[in-house]
Order: C-alpha cells, then sequence, then structure tokens
C-alpha cells in the first residue's frame, strides 16, 4: 500500500515510536504523502517493485519530509543480498550507473543519475538494527517501499515534536566521534534543535577522540557547520567551546584565542566561503600554529596558499610576479593594486581574510583592493593589464633576458595596472627610469 493510501490510525510501531501529544495522526499521514511526492522517491518505489526487494529510505529525507524542510539527497537501505538488483533498476530508470563504494559487508552502491544520485547502502539484520546504527533518533526513521511503511525506534516521534538530539544507544558518538561534530551542525541548520543535555557527558568524551578520526571528515562537518546561517553557526561553535571541542580541534590554543577566531567569524562577510571561516577561526593560534592545523585538515591545495600568503603578512610586500618591492605606495592607487597582484586566487577570498586581519592604515588599502575586486572588469584589467610593449621590446630597450626580463615585464605590468604608464611612449620612459634606479640600488 501506497503512502497515499494509508489510513489516519496509526500502527503499532508508530505508537511505539511515540506519536506526540496533542499532535494529530494526520501529521504522520501528511509527511508520509510529501515523502512519496518526491520524484526520486517514486523512481525508488518503481525500483523496488521491479527488483523485488524492499527499499527504505532512511534518516534525513524523511525527518526533513516531517519538518517540511526542503528536500535533500536520498540515502536508502536495501538487503545486502537484494541491494545490487535495486541499485541497476535505479540506474536503468534514472539514466546512470552504479559505482560499488567499499567493501562487503557495508558497501554503499552509488548511482548517479540524469536528475538525481542516491546511495544504497548494503544492510544485514532487520530494520530496527540499521535504525539503531543512526546518530540520533530524529535520524532513526526510516520508509519502506514500495509498501509506503514508517520505521522509527521508540521516541524517535516525540524526539522529532520536541526538537531533541537524543542517542537511539549508549555508545553511539564513541563509535563514531565526528558526530559530535554533526550534533553542532544539525544545532546550526534544523531550526530549534538542540543536543538532548543526557548526551553531553558521551560527547565530552567522544571530543577527546576527535584527533584520531580522518581529518576529511572532520573538515566536512565543520565547514557545513560553517555554511549554516551565520548567527545559528556561532551560536552551535559557543556550544562546543563550552563543551571543550573546540580545544580538541585546535589543540594548543587558548579559549582567549578560540574567543577571537569566533569574533572574527561574525565578522566576517556574508558572502565568505566555510573554508575562509575555518582560516579565520584559526588565525588567532599565530600563523605556524593555524597552518598546521589547516594543512592537518586537507584544505585544498589553494586556499592553503591563500591562507599562508595571508596569515603570515606576505601579501603586499611585493609583486608576486615580478619579485619587485613596490615601495611604500600606501593606500595610493599604486598600493592598491601591488595588493590585488600580490594576492594568491582566489583572490576575493583573500580580501575576506585580508579585511579583518589587517590593521591601521592597511586596511584602507583592503577596502580600496575590495571595491576593485567586485567589479570583475576592474580586476581583470589589474591582475592582466594590455601591454603596449612587448616583451621583445622591453628586452631590447633595456638589453635585459632571463630573470631581470621576468622582473621588467612585471614592473611595466603593476605601472600599468596603477594607471602610472598609459601608451608605449609612457612605457618606454618609466621602464628606463625603473631601471636606473635597479642599477644605483645594486
Amino acid at each position: 500500500m501506497g503512502a497515499r493510501e494509508r489510513t489516519t490510525a496509526p500502527t503499532p510501531r508508530e505508537r511505539a515510536a511515540g506519536t506526540p501529544r496533542g499532535r494529530a495522526t494526520s501529521s504522520v499521514s501528511a509527511a508520509l504523502a510529501r515523502l512519496a511526492r518526491r520524484k526520486d522517491v517514486a523512481l525508488v518505489r518503481r525500483a523496488a517493485l521491479e527488483a523485488g526487494v524492499e527499499v527504505r529510505v532512511v534518516g534525513g529525507a524523511v525527518r526533513d519530509a516531517f519538518l517540511g524542510l526542503p528536500a535533500g539527497d536520498l540515502d536508502l537501505a536495501a538487503p545486502r543480498a537484494g541491494a545490487g538488483a535495486v541499485a541497476s533498476a535505479l540506474a536503468a530508470s534514472a539514466g546512470g550507473r552504479v559505482v560499488a563504494i567499499g567493501a562487503p559487508p557495508r558497501r554503499i552502491l552509488h548511482v548517479a543519475g540524469r536528475d538525481a544520485a542516491f546511495d544504497v547502502w548494503e544492510v544485514e539484520g532487520d530494520g530496527e538494527a540499521d535504525l539503531l546504527r543512526r546518530d540520533f533518533t530524529v535520524n532513526a526513521l526510516a520508509v519502506a517501499y514500495p509498501s509506503g511503511r514508517l520505521e522509527a525506534l521508540p521516541g524517535a516521534l516525540d524526539d522529532l515534536a520536541r526538537r531533541r538530539l537524543s542517542l537511539p544507544r549508549r555508545g553511539v558518538l564513541l563509535e563514531d566521534p565526528v558526530r559530535v561534530l554533526r550534533a553542532a551542525r544539525f544545532e546550526a541548520t534544523l531550526p530549534g534543535f538542540r543536543l538532548d543535555p543526557a548526551a553531553l557527558a558521551e560527547l565530552a568524551e567522544a571530543a577527546s577522540r576527535l584527533p584520531a578520526t580522518p581529518p576529511e571528515r572532520r573538515r566536512a562537518e565543520i565547514e557545513r557547520l560553517l555554511a549554516a546561517p551565520r548567527p545559528d553557526a556561532l551560536r552551535a561553535l559557543a556550544r562546543l567551546e563550552r563543551h571543550g571541542v573546540l580545544a580538541r580541534l585546535l589543540p594548543g590554543t587558548t579559549a582567549r584565542q578560540r574567543r577571537t577566531g569566533l569574533r572574527l567569524v561574525a565578522r566576517a562577510d556574508r558572502g565568505a566561503s566555510p573554508g575562509v571561516l575555518l582560516a579565520l577561526l584559526a588565525a588567532p593560534a599565530g600563523p605556524e600554529r593555524a597552518l598546521a592545523f589547516l594543512a592537518e585538515l586537507r584544505l585544498p591545495r589553494a586556499l592553503l596558499r591563500l591562507a599562508d600568503a595571508v596569515l603570515s603578512g606576505r601579501c603586499g610586500r611585493a609583486d608576486a610576479r615580478s619579485g619587485v618591492r613596490p615601495g611604500a605606495a600606501g593606500a595610493g592607487r599604486r598600493g592598491v593594486t601591488d595588493l590585488l597582484r600580490s594576492l594568491p586566487a582566489p583572490v576575493r577570498e583573500a580580501l575576506d581574510l585580508l579585511e579583518l586581519l589587517a590593521r591601521g592604515p592597511d586596511r584602507a588599502v583592503v577596502a580600496r583592493a575590495r571595491r576593485i575586486a567586485e567589479r570583475p572588469r576592474a580586476l581583470a584589467r589589474v591582475l592582466s593589464p594590455g601591454r603596449p610593449l612587448s616583451p621583445a621590446d622591453v628586452a631590447a630597450l633595456l638589453d635585459v633576458a632571463g630573470p631581470r626580463l621576468g622582473a621588467a615585464l612585471g614592473e611595466l605590468d603593476a605601472a600599468l595596472a596603477a594607471r602610472q604608464v598609459r601608451s608605449a611612449r609612457g612605457a618606454r620612459r618609466h621602464l628606463l627610469a625603473w631601471a636606473g634606479r635597479a642599477r644605483a640600488v645594486r
């Protein structure tokens, strides 16, 4: 029987799950109907019928159907003996292919279709055993297809109604300490949800084991938390600090440094990426410790280079392309364009960091640089100005080659970006004067 055909009376299993007091039973039916209307769920139901295997939609998709939140990705569970048939049927319907991840008996069969993606988890045992493996009771929900039957651990619907993140059993955080960060992420992204105080003792013990978990998983959870609306993310981070979790994430830092990091995150531009916010969180620990932390979390190489340049204070000291010190141009046009040209890509993310870490007069330079960076054409003119002289012209004019030619071309580009040079004649005059100063210094 499909979800639309269910009666409004709860099943014995639903009564055991704890239908919240004062909440109409029809809300269960409404959630199931909302889930069944999803196109990808319709594909799952069809695949279950074709494969002759019961498939269960588990976790977040069911939770969000009850909460009326936007639809997310589907996680599916199927008996190990039939999971392959289900995945193949889904791939045929969705126009995709099956990729096996991991090894039996807990493989994930990933199906990437034209308009939908599915992860089919191989499971052994009954549905309740699978639900008990979940992180929180509000995620220990499943709908079995093709029948449309709801499955939930006892108390799960009560916890959902009370917006409470309870553990389905003891030890669930210790088995996977990254769930400590997931709890904070849920507090930031699920409206009104809070961790059950009964879980705090286990959370503290699990937090001590965080350093031994895969760094990529830690980073993914922290970045998803930082991608939440800023006030909610900050409240969740503050709770992590109170529970001693941030101290485990940022080993060797003081409480004062961590509070400063939280203030930097609070002041960051709304469009700042999670990676930039992560760098800001670590910055007060000092360049060496902050960069070690970011490298340990396996940040993308480009962002690591950016953080290294900004946190170590190298940005703006020299033209990154020519190696020539630009001189003390202050907040003038040359100082601003030299800063922009010294920044590693992505430039706007570098400015997000610099804006909060710069001090005194440097802030005026960063503010002017940001105004240019917000106009793509203006930024392109600064980073790649059109040269009125070719490299051969410059080589002949100054009688230079190799690195010295590169330095001269870098100076020409910097002068063009700052509008100190506007013509071929001006370029020759500027380069001759620059070469004379360089010879005098040598």
